[in-house]
């Protein structure tokens, strides 16, 4: 607290001696109808009488900003640079020796469009110091390359700021290596087309853009023009909104910017973007967030104050370490509750949760307190045996509405059987939940056919119509069938059939869906088949199990999901080379793995640990 003040105290007396100086300097400038415009000629940073506005070689930054700020025209006051010192395809260095002046005449627009400006704050001394700090209203900061100051880049404490612009002209500010790149304190502000922190070292700047004033835009939606995204890497926070104390601010909207990454260059960042606790009402759309370890954070209750009211929607996410959305920035996917009644962090929002999914239709359930909701779906990012995860981009479809019994569905989405789909719902208010639970598309039918066993052991399962009847051939004289043997689950135990010896058989018959062994003399197909449109639940006993998977193909991991990992080793039997091929446990490595797909209507044997029922996923 005693530091706030000696830095308020700073500013207040460097603001009262800019406007001491500007009382000096009034009679330097010109008077004109239109805007006052003052032109940089000097790339020095002199304060001596040697620096001189107008002149063709000795007019310096710090004198304009001295004489803009003296100015009492009540014109708006252009300062600009010219092409013969800051030519654009060679930069001129600006590095003042003392921080600059205060801006505090309203209406200063700096402008560096298509010139070469770089203004470097490596050689002042002074801890935390600004680049830029603006107090008077509606300042434009454009075209300029502005690093390595201790505090601040651009600092805005006042209303309708204007940083950066369009990236083709350019307008953009490039700023880096500053401890925070723009900071916007006052209410209104835009930060358009900048590119912050890409040319920075990991981990100098701490924020890329803080946002502490009301209604404030970083980036742009469709009407701001096809550049006003920013791009901004390298930093610990990409961009903030609110800070840790201070009043509740609203109003802001983050979109269409690009965080963590720089065209197919990774540009690392720690989070994407931070909202609250002191902010709410925050949109987060359209952006792509890459390369973070987490994308966007709503902030824990502090003080009694929940950030609430914050809308993420239709971004684009990479794969993250951490969670794309997090609801109190704990790293863990909030439980849902019966009612979803919460207070804190955007309400703490239930997930929604995809029941079935295929091309023709997604449907799932959001819950009776969300009727009226949104519901967008998304690409997930699926990590094999885990239903949890993050989203990665929006799948284009209609936001679906949340029905009065709580349920929704989505008609036709571009999908394709396979892909792992996950869902966010938004509420009236805004509220956006985290990722809910994933869900694999299939086909809608797992359909297992004809069984085509080839010469000699085979393990397989038997589809035909109906039980099979087993006398002295199989299923008839001409069947090359020599043996059948059936293990008797969570034993070692089997029941067999012999063709042509019938004293010691124990197996007399066929049943549709078991698994068998099969000793052919020839190859055969056994013909029959059916059709499900939900998985068929296997209950599984302790000890070693023979049994035919009916359900949507997928990674083993996924596909024995519903067992929690309490098998200890599963094998398929590879007919054509007579050899076991292993799995292995769920505790196996990859590389170890003879196989990693689990496929419908396939006969699999694995050893349990206890009693188990195995639920496939759906076809």
């Amino acid at each position: 607290m005693a530091l706030r003040r000696t830095l308020l105290a700073a500013v207040v007396v460097m603001v009262f001696a800019a406007w001491a100086l500007a009382a000096a300097l009034r009679v330097e400038l010109p008077r004109a109808a239109g805007p006052v415009t003052i032109v940089v000629t000097s790339a020095a940073d002199s304060t001596s009488p040697a620096a001189v506005c107008p002149d063709d070689t000795r007019c310096t930054l710090r004198r304009a900003i001295e004489l803009a700020n003296a100015d009492a025209s009540g014109s708006p006051v252009v300062i600009t640079f010219s092409p013969n010192t800051f030519p654009g395809i060679a930069p001129a260095l600006i590095r003042p020796s003392t921080p600059l002046p205060i801006v505090t005449r309203a209406q200063v627009t700096i402008e560096a469009t298509g010139l070469g400006v770089i203004v470097d704050g490596s050689t002042i001394v002074a801890p935390n110091t600004d680049g830029f700090t603006f107090t008077g209203a509606e300042p434009v900061i454009r075209g300029m390359i502005i690093r390595r100051f201790t505090g601040t880049c651009v600092a805005v404490l006042a209303p309708g700021a204007v940083i950066g612009g369009d990236v083709s002209a350019p307008q953009a500010n490039r700023i880096d290596d500053c401890a925070t790149g723009i900071a916007l304190r006052g209410a209104s502000a835009q930060v358009m087309g900048n590119r912050i922190g890409l040319a920075s070292a990991p981990d100098v700047m701490t924020t890329g853009v803080l946002v502490a004033g009301f209604d404030a835009t970083v980036g742009g939606l469709s009407g701001a023009g096809p550049f006003a995204g920013n791009t901004i890497g390298n930093a610990i926070l990409a961009i903030r909104v609110g800070e840790s104390t201070g009043p509740v601010i609203g109003g802001t909207t983050i979109a269409r910017n690009t965080i963590g990454a720089d065209g197919a260059t990774a540009a690392f960042v720690g989070t994407g973007v931070t909202i609250g606790p002191s902010a709410s009402n925050v949109r987060v759309v359209q952006n792509t967030i890459t390369n973070a370890g987490v994308g966007v954070t709503v902030s824990a209750d502090a003080g009694g104050v929940s950030s609430t009211g914050n809308r993420i929607q239709s971004n684009r996410f990479g794969t993250f370490p951490g969670m794309a959305i997090d609801l109190g920035g704990d790293g863990t996917y909030n439980p849902s509750d019966p009612g979803d009644a919460d207070l804190g962090p955007n309400k703490l929002i239930n997930r929604p949760v995809l029941s079935r999914a295929t091309q023709a239709r997604v449907t799932g359930e959001a819950g009776l307190a969300c009727a009226g909701c949104t519901v967008e779906l998304y690409r997930a990012a699926h990590i094999p045996g885990s239903l949890d995860g993050n989203g990665l981009d929006p799948v284009p479809t209609p936001l679906a509405i949340v029905d009065s019994a709580g349920a929704f569905a989505f008609e036709a989405p571009p999908v394709a059987p396979g892909d792992w789909l996950t869902a966010l719902v938004t509420d009236a208010n805004g509220n956006t939940s985290e990722f809910g639970p994933q869900s694999r598309v299939g086909t809608g039918v797992a359909q297992c056919g004809n069984t085509a066993l080839l010469k000699g052991w085979n393990l397989a399962a038997y589809f035909g119509p109906a039980p099979v009847q087993l006398g002295n051939t199989f299923p008839n004289d001409a069947s090359p069938i020599r043996a059948i043997y059936h293990l008797d689950d969570g034993t070692t135990t089997f029941t067999r059939w012999i063709a042509g010896q019938p004293a010691g058989r124990t197996l007399t018959s066929l049943t549709p869906g078991e698994v068998y062994w099969f000793l052919a003399d020839a190859p055969v197909t056994l013909t029959g088949g059916f059709s499900l449109t939900t998985g068929l639940p296997v209950p599984l006993r302790q000890g070693w199990n023979d049994f035919v998977y009916i359900g949507g193909s997928a990674n083993v991991a996924d596909a024995l999901a519903s067992l929690g990992g309490s098998y200890a080793d599963l094998y398929r039997f590879d007919a054509a080379t007579g050899r076991w091929r292993a799995y292995g446990s769920p505790d196996t490595p990859e590389w170890a793995h003879e196989f990693s797909t689990i496929e419908s209507c396939a006969a699999y044997q694995v050893f349990m640990n206890g009693v188990a029922n195995l639920t496939p996923l759906q076809p």
